[in-house]
């Protein structure tokens, strides 16, 4: 029986164990799906139309919902390359895909400043895109590594490891970042060139909607919401909007003022301190960076020069222009 038989309704078969039961959760965006489905779409021959487009037809009115059985996608990604007979189609398809800095530069990415602050949010933010696999930033003695894993067992899962490295190699060029593609079978493994990491991207910062409802989805997903760290990463982007007050954080975060003070109180953190902790980082990643020192202190979010280095000399007992002048190590930004 073909997919396009079998996709309404949505049924899994047999007794399903633990871990299928946990596949059988996961899910994608609709971004995702959507662009995949764009991708496939692009790069199925005139050959393989007549096989393939009713079950890429079949599957379009799934965009509409905010979420998709991520074994859905795994069974269409299974039948397309049996019709085509092709285990690298999908890899192919996301080659077709657009990464070039003009269209980075409109999405959650330009969140950074940094190339380096760009690569967490897109480990942080990828569970987002899809629950089927995990990217995860690691630091070696010879530089970083971007590693990708599946978060469980589906029978597409080395086709879209492969096919998401692939995107994320041409995402990273788009980004700046010189990055070469290795790995063990099961697993892939991306190794980026450090001296890429710590120049900024000099773009201008994305609407804070854009990490903000990528936040909510993470808190919700949690089962120990990790609210202090929801507000250490959109407090950077806010800094640099110039709007860096509870109020507008709770409001992105889709809570009431209150019920974010008490929540990190929960966590044994306040507002204050966090702000206090994300600018003390980021003022030692910044002064790195080749702006002016009154442009620094606008980057984190202070009306006046003078009480940035006022605030500088508390936290590391000398100016800004010394501090900048005895940095001999990299430093780099907060996870």
């Amino acid at each position: 029986m073909s997919l396009a038989d079998q996709i309404t309704p949505l049924t899994f078969p047999g007794e399903a164990s633990q871990m299928s039961q946990h596949v059988a959760a996961l899910t994608v965006s609709r971004d995702h799906f959507a662009t995949t489905l764009k991708a496939l779409g692009n790069t199925l021959t005139a050959r393989h139309g007549a096989v393939c487009a009713p079950v890429l037809d079949k599957l379009k009115h799934y965009r509409n919902q905010p979420r998709i059985p991520l074994l859905l996608l795994d069974d269409l990604i299974v039948e397309l390359e049996d019709a085509t007979g092709d285990p690298c189609l999908l890899s192919k398809a996301f080659g077709t895909l657009n990464y070039r800095p003009s269209l980075l530069r409109k999405t959650y990415l330009a969140g950074a400043m940094t190339r380096r602050e760009a690569l967490h949010l897109l480990c942080r933010y990828f569970r987002v895109n899809s629950e089927g696999v995990v990217l995860t930033l690691h630091a070696h003695a010879d530089g970083w590594s971007l590693d990708i894993a599946s978060t469980g067992s589906y029978a597409s899962a080395q086709s879209q490891r492969d096919g998401i490295a692939l995107a994320l190699v041409r995402t990273l060029e788009g980004l700046g970042i010189t990055a070469v593609r290795s790995g063990q079978p099961g697993e892939t493994c991306i190794q980026l060139v450090e001296h890429d990491l710590d120049a900024p991207l000099g773009w201008a910062s994305c609407p804070a909607e854009q990490l903000g409802k990528r936040e909510r989805y993470l808190l919700r997903q949690a089962d120990t919401p990790a609210w202090g760290d929801a507000i250490k990463t959109l407090l950077p982007l806010l800094y640099r909007h110039g709007s860096a007050e509870i109020d507008h954080c709770a409001a992105l975060l889709a809570t009431s003022r209150r019920t974010l003070q008490r929540s990190l109180g929960e966590e044994q953190l306040t507002f204050r301190v966090l702000v206090e902790q994300t600018r003390k980082e980021l003022a030692a990643v910044y002064l790195r960076l080749p702006y002016p020192l009154e442009q620094v202190a606008c980057l984190l979010g202070f009306q006046q020069s003078a009480q940035f280095y006022r605030v500088f000399r508390q936290w590391f007992g000398c100016s800004p222009a010394e501090y900048r002048q005895h940095l001999t190590q990299p430093v780099h930004p907060p996870h």
